[in-house]
């Protein structure tokens, strides 16, 4: 057998064979993976059910409406997810091309980091999440990062 016939394969994530991610934590109920994006790790941030969301953004699962949560609290669309010194960054997936499933997070460590739900927290490539229950990345974004 070689030697990436060792490699678990996670089937939600079918690029993960070639492209692992590392669990970094353990489950938890606390935050989901639009909180950890935004560097949050204290609320549940969704627009419907009582969790928390942001004041005048609309309360639905749309794309845009993730956009515009995001740009509340001061991050703008950007071209793509490579490394910018002096930023974070996050990607923000689509299953079905019409409702956000996933957001992810790069700051400094050239690692990208999501919460999978109620699940743990992982590292990972980008290209370990593509074209797995998440589906593929809408939309780029990023902040100035604080210091």
């Amino acid at each position: 057998m070689g030697e990436d016939s060792q490699i678990p394969v996670d089937p939600d994530f079918p690029n993960s064979r070639a492209n692992s991610y590392l669990k970094s934590s353990e489950p938890t109920l606390l935050y989901n993976c639009v909180a950890w994006a935004m560097g949050e790790s204290h609320r549940w941030w969704e627009p419907k059910r009582f969790k928390f969301w942001p004041a005048n953004v609309r309360r639905d699962y749309s794309k845009e409406a993730l956009v515009e949560a995001y740009e509340k609290f001061g991050f703008v669309k950007c071209e793509n997810g490579d490394l910018e010194a002096g930023f974070t960054k996050v990607a923000l997936y689509t299953e079905n091309n019409i409702e956000y499933s996933h957001a992810a997070r790069w700051d400094h460590d050239e690692i990208w980091k999501s919460k999978l739900g109620k699940n743990i927290d992982i590292d990972h490539t980008l290209e370990a999440l593509k074209g797995g229950i998440y589906g593929d990345i809408y939309q780029f974004m990023k902040r100035k990062t604080e210091q």
